[in-house]
């Protein structure tokens, strides 16, 4: 019997895998397929993501590091170059396939194209069904992402209507990419009401040579999608001289709302299952490695009980995720609301003149800023922000 079973070898599931076996515990990492298989996701780690690895990622599995931000909206650029590097982009193939491979180095057993079909619990394991047989361990940790079936059986049904929807293309371009992360601002909220106004939001993340097309949207696919699509394209092919849309551009669901419950008896979820999903951006990378290291911790410490809990891993969550994502829930529909209201030439003319607040937003970005001390910074800055000029 296994100590830890995770279920999913993406970045929450096999960094959980690595921080349980790094401290002693004997791990079984399955996944449905095979590791470092493609996935739909745009590959942008902020500072604070990589910041949370014990590791430092190697040069061979970074696309580009970028050193900027522009918004854009209605066609007009407004660029914001900060001169040192703020976040690095990956394939979610390289960084999947390298996260299993340093699980591998420390002793976690892989076993791949095992898919999950069902478990349950008693007072003293975790039973997993495969289709490459049963599986028993004392604790599992549930890294399927969005659509696994053990989540729900575990913890219950996560909130209805609390989902939205990304999408990602690959575009090859006529020159090489800025090294900047451009923000498409694609639709505006006129409600400051969070489940109605998640905006439609876009970013362009940048490759070697290429550059991925990302949008997120509460609506459904193949509807808005394919009108602010075109839109970005253009934009790209009147500053590059010309474009090459690379293969169809896949979907995947988001969930933006962590579930009411993140643990059961003897089993936790993480990550992108966990719904751990930032409401204002898509981004969630950044909550599957936090999780997968609170994952970790909770469990040793319980591996070590005599009458094992798992009750701390909901306080670590609520201490390093759960306050950021509910600041950036009320953040995203108030920022969409007041472009809408104001106008986005007027709202990044001001903050083009506020050092102060785009230095603590790189500092934020890098992981040398949490929110409260980003709060702040830049709450008192606001009103000059929106009503300034």
């Amino acid at each position: 019997m296994y100590d830890v079973m995770v279920s999913g070898a993406g970045p929450a599931g096999s960094y959980a895998a690595y921080g349980c076996a790094k401290r002693g515990l004997k791990v079984l990492l399955l996944d449905k397929g095979a590791p470092g298989r493609r996935k739909c996701c745009a590959g942008g780690l902020l500072g604070r993501t990589t910041k949370a690895l014990d590791f430092r990622l190697p040069d061979d599995i970074i696309e580009s590091r970028v050193r900027g931000f522009s918004f854009v909206a209605e066609g007009v650029r407004y660029s914001f170059p900060f001169g040192e590097e703020l976040a690095t982009v990956v394939r979610r193939e390289a960084l999947d396939a390298y996260l299993v491979g340093k699980a591998k180095e420390i002793g976690v057993e892989v076993l791949e194209d095992a898919k999950v079909m069902s478990g349950s619990e008693d007072g003293a394991k975790v039973m997993v069904i495969t289709t490459k047989g049963r599986f028993d361990a004392r604790f599992l940790v549930i890294a399927e992402g969005a659509a696994g079936p053990l989540a729900d059986s575990f913890c219950g049904k996560n909130q209805q209507g609390r989902a939205a929807m990304g999408c990602a293309v690959e575009v090859k371009l006529n020159q090489a990419p800025r090294d900047e992360i451009d923000l498409h601002l694609s639709s505006y909220s006129r409600s400051l009401r969070p489940p109605r106004s998640f905006p439609l939001t876009g970013a362009v993340f940048p490759l070697r040579g290429s550059v991925m097309v990302s949008f997120v949207d509460r609506k459904e696919p193949r509807t808005s999608y394919e009108r602010v699509m075109n839109d970005a394209f253009e934009v790209l092919e009147g500053e590059y001289g010309g474009l090459r849309v690379l293969g169809k551009p896949c979907y995947h669901p988001l969930p933006i709302a962590p579930r009411s419950r993140l643990h059961s008896r003897r089993a936790l979820v993480i990550g992108d299952a966990a719904g751990l999903v930032s409401p204002f951006s898509g981004e969630g990378l950044t909550s599957a490695f936090l999780s997968a290291k609170a994952a970790a911790e909770v469990l040793v410490e319980a591996h070590a009980q005599a009458k094992p809990r798992l009750d701390r891993y909901d306080s670590l969550c609520a201490k390093y995720l759960l306050h950021r994502l509910r600041a950036a829930g009320m953040l995203g529909p108030f920022m969409h609301y007041m472009v809408n209201v104001i106008g986005h030439q007027r709202l990044f003319s001001n903050l083009k003149e506020d050092d102060e607040l785009i230095n603590s937003c790189a500092a934020f970005a890098r992981g040398e800023m949490e929110i409260p001390d980003f709060a702040l910074k830049a709450v008192p800055r606001l009103p000059g922000l929106f009503l300034g000029h």
